[in-house]
């Protein structure tokens, strides 16, 4: 009885193996391909991953490029910024030289004008001290030939009359002389004494 059952068995095991082994081949079949669609997911993640790092780095590269660009940009504008305080710093210092020129030319003009004025002074200063010898000279002459004209006079009546006519005549010609010199003198003198006034009062 025991060997009639175990031989059943042994049937009915025969008889559900195929069924088994078809079992067994869909399971390694879907495995394999759970396998299969696994590894694949994991590459395509793998690969986008990739992607995603090289589009990290691209734009890592474009920022630093975007920085060294506005840093090239603020040294160009530090660099113009710079040259134009330079130019306005030199111009700045050609006008005050041209300023200093223009006020040691001021200055010179004024000395000279100055030294104009102090020579027409001593001129004039000349003209008193010509004008005052002149007269001491006319003075002397006078009183000189007063005295000849009155010895001569007492001493020789008829040749002090014609002496002292030609005396007179002589004495009159050389204070004539020196009256239209001295007046020509003194018409230049007052004639620059006027213009310097002017100057002066200008």
């Amino acid at each position: 009885m025991l060997f009639l059952y175990t031989f059943l068995f042994t049937l009915l095991s025969l008889q559900f193996s195929p069924y088994a082994l078809l079992f067994t081949l869909i399971s390694l079949d879907f495995s394999s391909r759970y396998f299969l669609y696994t590894f694949l997911g994991t590459l395509f993640s793998l690969h986008f991953s990739l992607y995603t790092f090289l589009f990290t780095l691209f734009s890592l590269d474009f920022s630093l490029r975007f920085f060294l660009y506005t840093l090239f940009s603020l040294r160009f504008f530090l660099y113009t910024f710079l040259f134009t305080l330079f130019s306005l710093h030199f111009s700045i210092y050609t006008f005050l030289f041209r300023l200093f020129s223009l006020r040691f030319f001021l200055y010179t003009f004024l000395f000279t004008l100055f030294y104009l004025h102090f020579s027409l002074y001593a001129l004039v200063f000349r003209l008193l001290v010509t004008l005052f010898l002149y007269t001491f000279l006319f003075t002397l002459s006078y009183l000189h030939f007063s005295v000849y004209a009155f010895l001569l006079r007492h001493h020789f009546p008829l040749f002090s009359l014609r002496f002292s006519r030609h005396a007179l005549l002589l004495t009159l010609s050389l204070y004539t002389f020196l009256f239209r010199h001295f007046s020509l003198r003194f018409f230049l003198y007052t004639f620059l004494f006027t213009l310097s006034s002017l100057d002066f009062y200008l």
